[in-house]
């Protein structure tokens, strides 16, 4: 098979056994891609301290003068937590996601790109959910968000490919020859 055969393929299923570990590795692949994309969202939607703080002072509400100050010196402790909390979700996430993409490709399989396409699925639905509320509707349609929603339709995409790869590609390995 050419390689535009292996493209033609990844949506009509491997035939041998090379080609369904290449289907299942591609798994790896975007686990990479999606590790990469993470960070960079992270660092490019990273708020700045008096952003945290204007967030969590909307969160909070109107208060009164005593309230206020209170609010004040507790917020500013909070925010900078905060934004070290996040990068501590990024790079644990990170960093599962990296371990995960390794062990795909070291061992080819149908379970982490059933877990993967499981997750993908149910953040396009929460996010379509989301939009319901017309609070978060203009937070959701930003540009960054559009560039999230392709990429997790076409993460959604290669993921049933690298199931069906992972698939065929145990059935082709247990079979006796």
């Amino acid at each position: 098979m050419t390689d535009i055969g292996f493209v033609k393929s990844i949506w009509q299923g491997p035939e041998t056994r090379q080609h369904a570990m290449m289907h299942a590795r591609l798994a790896s692949v975007v686990l990479v891609l999606s590790a990469l994309a993470s960070t960079i969202r992270y660092w490019v939607t990273l708020p700045t301290k008096a952003e945290m703080l204007d967030r969590m002072r909307d969160v909070r509400g109107p208060v009164t003068l005593d309230e206020a100050g209170v609010d004040l010196v507790l917020f500013e402790k909070i925010a900078e937590i905060m934004r070290w909390v996040g990068a501590g979700i990024t790079l644990t996430t990170v960093a599962g996601m990296l371990a995960l993409a390794v062990w795909q490709w070291k061992r080819p399989g149908w379970v982490i790109p059933l877990i993967f396409l499981v997750m993908t699925l149910a953040g396009i639905v929460l996010v379509l959910s989301a939009m319901m509320q017309p609070s978060y509707r203009s937070a959701l349609t930003d540009s960054v968000n559009h560039l999230n929603w392709a990429l997790n339709l076409i993460l959604a995409l290669v993921m049933i490919a690298a199931y069906r790869g992972g698939r065929i590609y145990h059935k082709l390995r247990d079979a006796k020859p």
